[in-house]
Order: structure tokens, then sequence, then C-alpha cells
């Protein structure tokens, strides 16, 4: 019994990875595609420092 649930769990820890690796590929091909001038690169790193800059300002207000 123990031996299934230690399976189990390894294969879940495989998938996790992998499912994870399959979406950082997606956020790098979408990234490279999207970011090919320096306004779309501008706008993104803005965007970027907004949001995590002024994380606790924005919740203040939505909340």
């Amino acid at each position: 019994m123990i031996k299934k649930v230690k399976n189990h769990s390894a294969f879940l820890n495989t998938v996790n990875i992998v499912s994870i690796a399959i979406i950082l590929s997606v956020i790098v091909e979408i990234g490279r595609l999207t970011l090919l001038d320096w306004r779309s690169i501008a706008i993104a790193v803005i965007s970027f420092i907004v949001t995590f800059y002024f994380k606790k300002l924005i919740l203040h207000l939505l909340f």
C-alpha cells in the first residue's frame, strides 16, 4: 500500500514539473512574439513596476 502511494506521489510530482515547464515555455514564446519594439517593452516594464510597487495602494482602493 505504501509503495503505491509513493508511486502516485512521484507521478504527480512529475506531472507538476512538466506542467510548470509547459507554462514557462508558453510565457517565453508569448513574450518573444509580443515584445518586438521598444514601446511594447517599455509598457511591459512600467506595468510590472506599477503592479508590484503600488500593490498595497491598488489593493486598498479595490477593497
